[in-house]
């Protein structure tokens, strides 16, 4: 079996809190809990450098035993990127079009998961 951690919604500038002291906690709780992999679907930070370096950090604490990846949602795309960057391949971690293959088990041979961002600010 597959397991698959989603969340959306951090705020971590807007809700005053420090995602970096959350990240540790994050961390240990994937792994705990034997996640295989995890994504974040938007809105860690309203900048995108910030949202970037916070799940560069987690796949860093989490090495090898949890795949890491996220979308920018509407506030990371407030600020730190270009449109042109948004649509772009610019990080391993960064889930813009692409996606996963999940292996299953029947009726389906495998589960595909694709991330896309959508939501942009001008």
């Amino acid at each position: 079996m597959v397991k698959i951690g989603i969340s959306v919604d951090n705020h971590f500038d807007v809700n005053h809190e420090d995602g970096f002291e959350r990240l540790k906690q994050q961390a240990e709780y994937l792994v705990s809990q034997g996640y295989q992999y995890y994504l974040n679907a938007g809105d860690t930070y309203n900048d995108f450098t910030k949202s970037l370096a916070y799940f560069r950090a987690l796949q860093a604490e989490v090495g090898d035993a949890v795949t890491v990846r996220f979308i920018a949602g509407n506030h990371d795309l407030v600020n730190g990127i270009s449109y042109d960057e948004a649509q772009s391949d610019l990080d391993p971690l960064y889930f813009h079009e692409r996606h996963w293959r999940f292996p299953t088990q029947m009726p389906f041979s495998s589960v595909t998961m694709v991330g896309t961002t959508t939501a942009w600010h001008n």
